[in-house]
């Protein structure tokens, strides 16, 4: 899977693009390592994933368990802070699904993660008041 992010520091964000035919629990796992590793990521940014391009998304059982220790892992180590909110951006069922088997594996309230259709939706509800259109295209 290919996939890019890119750090927006005014708004305390990261936004991971997902592209191509397949996202998995590996390409999860290998974006939030990269970015946690990023000397200009803070712990208090909050998470966009946007997969309005990804076809399918294939998360296993197992993978959704690796990535949520991974991720406890981080909060606890302060690389990624307690009270960040994620926002996964995207219309695929499958995504939803995951998204949701997400927060309930990891107990994360509906105040720290969504699921949207919209990059949008996903900026209102962090309360980002830039246009979307600044995050569409890097």
């Amino acid at each position: 899977m290919a996939y890019r992010y890119t750090l927006h520091p005014p708004h305390a964000l990261v936004v991971t693009r997902g592209v191509g035919a397949k996202w998995t629990g590996e390409d999860i796992l290998a974006s939030a390592n990269e970015i946690v590793a990023d000397d200009q990521f803070a712990p208090d940014y909050d998470w966009v994933y946007d997969m309005r391009y990804v076809h399918q998304t294939v998360i296993t059982v197992e993978e959704m368990e690796r990535i949520v220790d991974r991720f406890r892992t981080f909060r606890e180590q302060g690389r990624v802070d307690a009270e960040s909110n994620s926002v996964i951006v995207g219309s695929d069922e499958n995504l939803h699904f995951t998204g949701t088997l997400y927060q309930y594996k990891s107990n994360r309230t509906e105040s720290q993660f969504q699921i949207v259709d919209t990059m949008e939706a996903a900026l209102h509800w962090l309360g980002v008041e830039t246009a979307a259109s600044e995050f569409l295209e890097e």
